[in-house]
């Protein structure tokens, strides 16, 4: 009768083949599924941009009070940029840096449109023209704060940058929204024609977070934080003002000023990009873990309280002047030093209103 054979150990010999076959197919595995998960997010990145363009556009063509729509940019605390569908709801009273008077239009969201949302470290810049930033322009669009390290190129246009989580929730009677600032794709309402002739910066409608000095007047008789129709609002506070004009609160609740608006601009030019690309293009070490961006406060990793490039990132390589420089090189793909940019730079076109890729 035959004796049943013993179990057999793999010898180390067999070990090691076995562990070094598995090694080579990791190593052949890994950077595969890694470029398939970057086009996989940059596919959903590059979809999610389009589909907020197109519901600006739509609501436009639906508009039924005829007024101009918008894509606003919003870039958030947690690192992630969103697209909101806003519409132009009246004329505001408002001031300019020097305190002269000036009409802005003031844009709220549209309820019935969803927010489109990037996914986590994409964003997109907009191309503001030569003179249009505040670099003595005396426009207040993206205007520097004193306490500020951003330098905008005040000879060549600048690719900016959503600055609208940058400010620091006010008490009552604080200005904190000459800090929030950002761009816009405006359409013609009832044609949906891409807007390029309105220069002015207009303000857009985007919530504190913080309640505190709501419970106060003028904020306590505005909570435009507190309902699902803010234009209502918007229309009651511009009919106060006009009927009396020595009220001088309007500026407070929605003008350049306040801390529940951000100054926009429309635009015509749009680049998305990986944030982690631009850092390391521009000399930056990573990005702010708090902010996910190359934005930040006085402390290394700390969230920034206004416009604030993290010069931790960059070490003693820092330098303000030159970053403007670097980043439109990098975006445009310029530049003997520059890195290779994978950036998607986008037209809207005219008539159609549809994003058009630009293609070097």
């Amino acid at each position: 009768m035959k004796k049943p054979n013993a179990h057999r150990a793999f010898t180390l010999v067999e070990l090691l083949v076995v562990i070094t076959i598995f090694v080579l197919l990791l190593a052949i595995a890994v950077p595969s599924f890694s470029s398939l998960m970057d086009s996989s997010e940059r596919a959903q990145a590059e979809n999610q941009l389009v589909t907020g363009l197109n519901q600006a556009r739509s609501a436009a063509l639906t508009s039924e009070s005829t007024g101009d729509t918008a894509a606003v940019f919003f870039f958030d605390t947690n690192g992630r940029l969103r697209i909101v569908t806003c519409v132009d709801v009246g004329d505001l009273p408002d001031v300019d840096m020097a305190d002269n008077p000036v009409t802005r239009d003031v844009f709220v969201p549209v309820a019935s449109y969803p927010v489109v949302q990037l996914p986590r470290g994409w964003s997109v810049r907009g191309f503001a023209p030569v003179g249009s930033v505040d670099t003595g322009s005396g426009s207040g669009w993206y205007e520097k704060p004193a306490s500020s390290n951003r330098v905008l190129s005040s000879t060549t246009g600048n690719w900016v940058f959503p600055e609208t989580a940058y400010y620091d929730p006010p008490n009552t009677g604080q200005k904190q929204g000459r800090n929030r600032q950002t761009f816009m794709i405006r359409f013609q309402g009832g044609s949906g024609v891409l807007r390029t002739d309105v220069n002015i910066p207009a303000v857009v409608l985007d919530f504190s977070p913080a309640t505190s000095f709501r419970a106060v007047a003028p904020w306590s008789e505005y909570r435009f934080d507190a309902t699902d129709r803010p234009e209502v609002l918007v229309r009651r506070a511009v009919a106060r003002k006009l009927a009396n004009p020595s009220w001088d609160k309007l500026s407070l609740l929605l003008g350049d000023d306040a801390v529940d608006s951000v100054l926009t601009r429309a635009i015509t030019e749009l680049a998305l990009y990986d944030e982690n690309e631009l850092a390391g293009a521009v000399g930056a070490r990573g990005l702010n873990k708090a902010t996910n961006c190359i934005y930040g406060g006085t402390k290394v990793n700390s969230a920034a309280t206004f416009p604030r490039i993290d010069q931790s990132l960059f070490g003693t390589a820092f330098n303000a002047g030159e970053l403007p420089t670097r980043i439109n090189d990098w975006i445009l793909g310029v530049g003997e030093d520059t890195k290779p940019s994978d950036v998607r730079l986008y037209t809207i076109d005219r008539y159609s209103g549809q994003a058009r890729e630009v293609l070097p």
